[in-house]
């Protein structure tokens, strides 16, 4: 590109041989300041890319860091290149121009080729030089300028310089690329996205190490980091350092590095090394889930009658009887991810020995936020111990809750009789005092006396003997009983009556004298036997061979249903004590329903 001043009009041009020279002159300084403006912005994002990549190996660059880097080599291309170009080419587009550059280092040439320049711009007049004057003074400068080396007025020359500094700059780019594939094009990625989410490349890589640890608190703990498969470098030993305490090292074994940390109280992050590596940990100190609360549903055996129990279980103690089923309900402090129970194991009993026949029991649990269920379990005759395992949504493990589940025998009830003798002597007339007790763990159902006579002589009688019922009870009575007094003459009658009715109806009689007695003695009044044997002597002996079998079905049908209706008319009012109101009552008939049938079958009540 040849830039130079044009003579005006009827004016004198400048030597050929001169305007060649200055536009050679030209063109080197256009050359050289282009090529040192290019070198320049190479240079710059070469060192700027190497920044980083150097950077990355020592640390992760942060995102503004490696943005201000790619600013400021792009602004050796986009600030001194244009810089550099326009104080180099565009200053020193003219003639005049390149004559002030000569005359720093040619003083008087350079003076003298303003002059020339100037004298070439001037119009010719009479107060003006001639022509060949002036034509005259062009040549002579002409011949000066022909016999220097004008090149050694060029400003001082950095092109060389520049250029080897580009190249070491992109050869150690190219060194970076072809040596270390992996950690330059990472770098390359970062370097021009430096807001992306492109990780830092390092040649030791883990594999997936964790971000964030919930760890027991107070308790020490231990942390593995493992290399991955391409990781470049595997190092002999690592650190990681909790917060601002003194850091941990420890030696790789195999691809692992396990560090162990003693118990922490506060949150705190671990910073790990492991050669070019770095990783953050967040560590956050957290209880171990615990069983807040424990309660079991008991099922006694049905034999006892006695409905579901609830207990507590906090004590971690629970006595059963054997035969029972037991579930145990617990809470948890916070929600659990998963449980199990078992296997139980047997308690050895008193005397040291496992009762035989136990069947350990386990299985997991369905965590339902905080509360955990076992299935019913057996009670039999050993006792046992159910551990407990659990870990919550953290990974946090539990299990130091074992309850014992005891079991104890269903031990027969005891009776107590107080205030009678062994052996004793009364008269008819006379009471025999004495105080009833009877007691049993699960209940006491009923209570009473079971008597056998004896002969003070032989005869055709058999002895006295009977059973009374003094109380009933329930599943949840514990004790039954009271005082009482009976009298020996209420017992002869008791034993010279034939009992038609059986143990019932002599199991009627009775009751009906306890609560017809004023006081604590039975006497035969409050039996009511004799009118008893009065209704039992108007039966037939031979009821059912007198009925008429005779006519159809349904007439014999009906006279059997009428011996029916009768014999239980009779045995309805013997257990009433011939009161016809609570005969009428035991048959579930109106009381008029009654007077009729026993008008109806001739029946004196």
């Amino acid at each position: 590109m040849s830039v130079h001043s044009e003579p005006p009009p009827g004016a004198t041009p400048i030597p050929e041989s001169l305007r060649a020279q200055l536009a050679d002159f030209r063109r080197q300084l256009w050359r050289r300041k282009a090529g040192e403006a290019a070198l320049a912005g190479v240079i710059g994002f070469a060192v700027s890319f190497l920044l980083v990549y150097a950077l990355d190996r020592l640390w992760p660059t942060p995102a503004l860091l490696r943005f201000a880097l790619l600013l400021a080599g792009a602004s050796l291309s986009a600030v001194f290149a244009p810089y550099w170009l326009h104080r180099w080419l565009w200053r020193h587009r003219r003639d005049a121009q390149l004559a002030r550059l000569i005359a720093r280092r040619f003083p008087g040439l350079g003076d003298r080729l303003l002059g020339v320049i100037e004298l070439q711009n001037q119009r010719e007049h009479a107060a003006t030089l001639s022509p060949r004057l002036r034509a005259a003074a062009m040549e002579a400068v002409a011949a000066e300028a022909a016999g220097r080396d004008l090149a050694a007025a060029q400003p001082p020359d950095h092109h060389r310089s520049l250029r080897f500094a580009a190249f070491a700059c992109l050869g150690a780019v190219a060194a970076a690329l072809i040596i270390t594939p992996r950690a330059g094009s990472n770098a390359l990625r970062r370097w021009l996205l430096p807001f992306s989410n492109t990780p830092r490349y390092t040649f030791t890589q883990l594999d997936q190490p964790p971000d964030e640890l919930i760890v027991p608190y107070g308790e020490s703990f231990g942390v593995t980091l493992r290399l991955a498969d391409a990781s470049e470098r595997r190092p002999a030993t690592a650190t990681g350092r909790f917060a601002q305490q003194p850091p941990v090292t420890t030696g790789r074994a195999g691809d692992s590095f396990r560090f162990e940390f003693p118990g922490q109280q506060e949150p705190g992050v671990i910073e790990f090394r492991l050669g070019d590596a770095r990783h953050a940990t967040r560590v956050t100190p957290v209880q171990r889930p615990a069983i807040e609360s424990a309660t079991a549903r008991i099922q006694p055996p049905a034999y006892l009658g006695l409905p579901e129990q609830s207990a507590d279980l906090s004590s971690g103690r629970l006595t059963v009887v054997e035969g029972s089923r037991v579930t145990l309900f617990l809470n948890s402090s916070r929600p659990l991810r998963d449980a199990r129970f078992g296997p139980t194991a047997a308690l050895a009993d008193v005397s040291g020995a496992i009762p035989a026949g136990f069947a350990p029991a386990e299985g997991t649990l369905t965590p339902h936020g905080r509360a955990l269920v076992t299935p019913p379990l057996e009670v039999g005759a050993a006792s046992f111990e159910v551990p407990f395992a659990w870990t919550d949504g953290h990974g946090l493990s539990g299990g130091d809750f074992k309850p014992r589940v005891h079991s104890v025998k269903d031990a027969a009830p005891v009776a107590y009789l107080q205030g009678i003798d062994r052996q004793k002597a009364i008269l008819p007339e006379e009471t025999l005092d004495f105080d009833l007790l009877a007691e049993d763990d699960f209940g006491v159902k009923a209570c009473g006396l079971e008597w056998q006579g004896t002969l003070t002589r032989p005869g055709p009688d058999a002895p006295a003997r009977g059973e009374l019922t003094l109380a009933r009870g329930g599943p949840g009575q514990r004790r039954s009983g009271g005082p009482l007094a009976f009298s020996p003459e209420a017992v002869d009658e008791m034993q010279r009556y034939e009992w038609p009715g059986n143990v019932r109806e002599l199991q009627n009689c009775i009751e009906r004298a306890c609560i017809l007695t004023e006081g604590d003695t039975i006497r035969p009044r409050h039996l009511n036997l004799s009118f008893r044997e009065g209704i039992a002597a108007e039966a037939p002996p031979d009821a059912w061979e007198q009925i008429d079998l005779g006519g159809t079905m349904a007439d014999a049908s009906r006279r059997i249903l009428i011996e029916v209706e009768r014999r239980k008319i009779v045995k309805a009012l013997q257990e009433a004590g011939g009161q016809k109101p609570k005969a009428a009552d035991l048959l579930q008939v109106s009381y008029k329903t009654l007077l009729q049938k026993l008008k109806e079958y001739g029946i004196d009540g």
